[in-house]
């Protein structure tokens, strides 16, 4: 199991906060080598001009905090199908972030290995 932890934070010039971040995560890995980790960060920002992120979207000069929370459940490679699902939760500039990724690999099986249902019941070793 792994833990770690962060905490930044820094001054404007009249020793107002200009930006912070807590990061947090924790991670961990399975006897099958299946892993599992948790990811948490909250950061604040000034934003000292407004942002067109996009034709039509102006983010307006202001002060913002970011909430962001990641879940990964990663298949270990000796799976048939393996990757990565992330699920994402937070938001950004007041808008809702909510996001699920799939990132896989799918093992090529060799000639005669059989159908698929005969893979999951006897998994390459």
């Amino acid at each position: 199991m792994f833990y770690k932890a962060s905490y930044d934070y820094y001054e404007d010039p009249n020793h107002g906060p200009e930006s912070r971040a807590a990061y947090g995560a924790m991670r961990m890995e399975f006897s099958n080598s299946d892993q599992w980790a948790f990811e948490f960060s909250r950061l604040f920002g000034k934003l000292n001009a407004r942002l067109v992120p996009a034709t039509g979207v102006t983010v307006p000069v202001g002060a913002y905090e970011f909430t962001q929370s990641r879940d990964l459940d990663t298949l270990s490679p000796a799976r048939p199908v393996s990757g990565t699902l992330q699920l994402t939760y937070g938001g950004c500039y007041g808008y809702p972030l909510r996001a699920i990724r799939w990132r896989g690999i799918r093992a090529t099986l060799p000639d005669g290995a059989g159908d698929l249902a005969q893979l999951l019941r006897h998994p390459i070793r």
